[in-house]
């Protein structure tokens, strides 16, 4: 009796594990908003924006996460096929629109003693990017993203600059993991 009550807990542990996973393993990412009619626009160039932080999350002074933030979102938006503008918002043009990125850090904490275990050093950065039609004003899409390295279970960060390259990697792609790809539009 004893070990068909104990199989029967493993069962139930295996199937908890394995709903929990399934939540974890998601497909395509859905967007906060997507405009009815995005996918039909023809989109030519996006110009990407200063990057804007909470005020009470602003970077440590020194740290300019600001031109990195933009650096790694203009990378990730070229590998969805769209051609990026740095400087100021592009004006519509014959054949197409064109569209600003406006990304907005709304959480950022970065430990100071990254070698402590106790507590784990951790760096999480969240931000929410929205997708502006220079011509309307009208949002055309918005995500979120998040980005964190360390925690529990992560021990010391030995790397820190190396540590912040990746939650900042992994707060892009998670950002615009709903935009869809420039070819995706026609």
């Amino acid at each position: 009796m004893g070990c068909l009550r104990n199989l029967h807990f493993r069962l139930l542990v295996v199937m908890i594990i394995a709903v929990l996973l399934s939540g974890c393993a998601s497909g395509q990412k859905e967007p906060l908003f997507i405009a009815p009619d995005f996918r039909q626009m023809e989109i030519h160039e996006i110009a990407l924006l200063p990057v804007t932080f909470e005020e009470r999350y602003a970077p440590p002074p020194g740290l300019d996460l600001e031109q990195e933030l933009r650096h790694r979102a203009a990378s990730v938006l070229e590998q969805k096929g769209y051609r990026i503008s740095r400087g100021s918002a592009p004006e519509s043009g014959a054949g197409g629109s064109a569209a600003a990125m406006a990304i907005h850090v709304d959480f950022l904490f970065i430990t100071e003693t990254y070698g402590d275990i106790n507590p784990p050093p951790v760096i999480d950065i969240e931000a929410v990017g929205e997708l502006v039609s220079t011509s309307s004003g009208e949002v055309l899409w918005r995500g979120r993203g998040v980005g964190k390295v360390g925690g529990v279970g992560g021990g010391g960060i030995s790397r820190p600059v190396s540590a912040r390259h990746i939650a900042l990697t992994v707060l892009v792609e998670s950002l615009f993991a709903s935009l869809p790809e420039a070819s995706e539009r026609r």
